[in-house]
């Protein structure tokens, strides 16, 4: 009786391991039915820009789900573990004819060299993103470069997907025309502008040449962040100012544009400064000056010290005169006088008077 019930041990071991061990065949079955499906992956299908650095990459997906689709894009400079493709040559004329069709993309299989462009190369170690969608939306900074921008979608599960559809951007021109005018303010500032191109994270430099120094372009005088405008501070009269607009982003080409503006040079005013200090006693002096022959003067600045930094204080357009008290005796003081406008812009003369207090 043992070795009959042995027999049926032995012979349901053997029929488990025919079967596929009870359920593996089974899962075999499935892993390879997907697989097929996958293999049968037709990749992207649609590329649309859908803003001003926007664009849309689309597919039809396979019937299975839970898949993960990687979306690769094309760089210019081989990875280690890039797929190279130097045999295949695109007609860039056939590019071009497709693109109307394409929303705006160059269709590279619609050559007769079909698969990845020549000098294109995609990391399929590393996808830029993945996704469970069937339609992809991917903003790229760079639309505006001089290169076109590949894209490439692949089934990443099981591994067999090497389908080589790729769709690109087309490559736009910059075009940037530079500083546009530069308008005066009413508190004497000027206001410089120009067309923004529409690229996200694009910086704009401002260039200043004042008196015919030149431009230096290797330091902007003031930076501008994704604005069409920039306020300039109060300058000095009686100096030329000169500007250049430049547009900088660190995928796009260099910026070289020359076209500048200048701006109306304000005429100095016209003042002598100080012309003399009068002791009153001690502990004071009065000092003195003529008026301004500048109409646009509205104030005088007192300066005391062998600088013109720190004003002491304000006397009237009117005035001619000035006490300065509380000063110690025995001390040696020094004072300068400058004219002012209605935005703060002084005359530049550089008259001090100095005067030892009597003890």
């Amino acid at each position: 009786m043992q070795l009959v019930n042995l027999k049926i041990m032995i012979l349901n071991v053997c029929c488990l391991a025919a079967c596929g061990g009870g359920g593996g065949g089974q899962a075999t079955n499935e892993a390879e039915a997907i697989k097929s499906q996958i293999m049968l992956f037709g990749g992207v299908e649609k590329l649309e820009k859908i803003s001003s650095s926007s664009w849309r990459l689309s597919w039809t997906p396979i019937e299975q789900k839970g898949l993960l689709y990687g979306v690769f894009i094309g760089s210019d400079t081989p990875p280690a573990t890039a797929l190279v493709k130097p045999e295949v040559n695109i007609d860039n004329s056939a590019l071009s004819n497709n693109a109307e069709q394409n929303g705006g993309a160059l269709l590279a299989n619609d050559t007769e060299g079909e698969g990845i462009p020549d000098g294109v190369y995609f990391n399929f170690k590393s996808p830029a993103r993945t996704t469970l969608e069937s339609t992809f939306s991917y903003d790229i900074e760079n639309i505006f470069n001089d290169k076109d921008t590949c894209f490439l979608v692949r089934i990443i599960d099981y591994g067999v997907d090497d389908n080589e559809k790729v769709l690109c951007t087309v490559a736009e021109e910059v075009k940037f025309n530079g500083i546009s005018e530069a308008v005066e303010q009413n508190d004497g500032s000027y206001l410089l502008s120009w067309e923004t191109i529409p690229v996200t994270n694009i910086s704009y430099a401002i260039y200043e040449n004042k008196n015919d120094e030149g431009f230096d372009f290797t330091l902007p005088s003031y930076d501008a962040i994704e604005d069409n405008f920039f306020k300039l501070p109060v300058l000095s009269r009686g100096d030329k100012y000169c500007f250049i607009v430049r547009y900088y982003h660190k995928d796009l080409a260099l910026d070289t544009n020359e076209i500048t503006q200048c701006l109306d040079v304000v005429q100095p005013l016209t003042f002598n400064g100080i012309t003399r200090i009068d002791i009153v006693d001690s502990q004071s002096v009065t000092l003195n000056w003529s008026l301004a022959s500048s109409a646009d003067v509205v104030g005088y600045k007192i300066y005391q010290g062998s600088d013109f930094i720190e004003s002491y204080g304000e006397a009237a357009a009117t005035a001619t005169t000035i006490l300065i008290p509380e000063l110690v005796p025995g001390r040696q003081y020094s004072f300068g006088i400058r004219a002012f406008d209605a935005f703060g812009r002084e005359d530049n003369n550089l008259k001090i008077l100095s005067v030892v207090m009597p003890d």
